[in-house]
């Protein structure tokens, strides 16, 4: 494999070191900047190793990642190669360096930060990505076999342009990867506007949902009503004339994301899918959206944010419980998640537990 090693010349001996053991494994490695040829471009040399490498290993360090150091350029020249890197682009930290100094393009990516020898594991991070990529490369994707009754579902490249008269175009390619020249099929935006109103018709009030104020009343429990009622009873608060109330409960209603019989409609769409698992958010899930699931094979889960809330999900059937810790935004709580996911495990053992809340990437694991 073709390897373009990065690195900031305060580390150069480890960099001699890595370009040393990755050759005796059988790879090319572009290393040393001061090892081109006389007469050679140097901005030209660096562009075509960079062009011609199949990866390229960035050695993090205050020195590489700072403004005006070359391997910001080459790190510029990788970025316009892999705009998604993936796996051709492996940063390894060298030295601490602030995360909010490293550029986004690498933070995107897991940093390697070595457990024992640097060289020795960098060497076999990049055994197993060429065991693990080359390989799949260069195998060509079966056909698909016939099946008539099946889904299929094909990516197609599609460009849109306008030209200078302004007026749009759809480039639909004549083959689905991409490679013959793409037909021009021009678009009218009067008349796309035009089909996607002509059949609309005005709506009277919300245009979201067409629900009374009881529906409204029905979604309050009576206990939380009453609470609230006595808390302002005692805190000498008068209740609000009728008309503002009706006035503040269709605007409180307006504000719900979606009701419950929005939400099983929704339900009723999913369950139509081969899906494998449904999560409740909010409380534990519904008897009856529990056996519906049941029937189907679907696994239920639910969030919880406190040991208590999941026993809640275990009461209700729940297949498998997420703790959610207070990193996730708060959302669920302000228990961390190092606590919140041991108690939930505690709880409701054996019931399998996930654990969510400030995990950025596998490592923090």
């Amino acid at each position: 494999m073709n390897i373009f090693l990065s690195y900031a010349s305060d580390y150069r001996e480890i960099a001699d070191d890595m370009c040393c053991r990755l050759q005796a494994a059988g790879h090319e490695v572009f290393f040393d900047r001061e090892d081109l040829p006389a007469g050679a471009s140097f901005d030209d040399r660096i562009r075509e190793a960079i062009d011609d490498c199949a990866l390229f290993i960035f050695l993090v360090s205050p020195a590489a990642v700072a403004d005006g150091h070359y391997t910001r350029t080459e790190l510029k020249i990788v970025s316009r190669k892999w705009p998604t890197p993936g796996w051709h682009v492996l940063p390894v930290m060298v030295a601490p360096t602030p995360l909010d100094t490293i550029p986004a393009y690498l933070r995107a990516l897991t940093l390697m930060q070595a457990e024992g020898n640097l060289t020795a594991e960098v060497v076999l991070e990049v055994q197993d990505r060429v065991r693990r990529h080359t390989a799949a490369d260069d195998t060509p994707a079966p056909l698909p076999t016939a099946d008539p009754d099946g889904v299929h579902y094909q990516s197609v490249q599609l460009r849109f342009s306008r030209d200078a008269a302004g007026q749009f175009a759809l480039g639909v390619p004549a083959s689905p990867a991409g490679e013959q020249a793409p037909a021009s099929l021009p678009l009218d935006p009067a008349a796309l506007e035009h089909g996607l109103w002509q059949a609309a018709t005005p709506i009277a009030g919300s245009a979201r949902r067409a629900v009374s104020d009881a529906t409204l009343d029905a979604l309050l429990p009576a206990e939380h009503v009453d609470f609230v009622r006595r808390v302002l009873d005692e805190a000498g608060v008068p209740p609000l004339p009728a008309e503002d109330e009706a006035t503040l409960k269709r605007e409180i209603l307006e504000g719900i994301n979606f009701t419950p019989e929005e939400s099983l409609a929704m339900v009723e769409a999913a369950l139509r899918h081969p899906i494998r698992a449904i999560v409740n958010a909010l409380g534990p899930p519904p008897p009856a959206l529990v056996a519906r699931a049941r029937e189907r094979g679907i696994r239920v889960g639910a969030l919880a944010g406190e040991p208590r809330h999941a026993l809640k999900h275990r009461d209700a059937g729940c297949d498998f419980v997420v703790a959610v810790g207070t990193e996730a935004g708060g959302h669920t709580g302000d228990i961390a998640s190092m606590v919140l996911w041991p108690a939930v495990v505690d709880a409701v053992a054996p019931l399998p537990v996930l654990g969510a809340g400030g995990v950025g990437r596998g490592r923090q694991m």
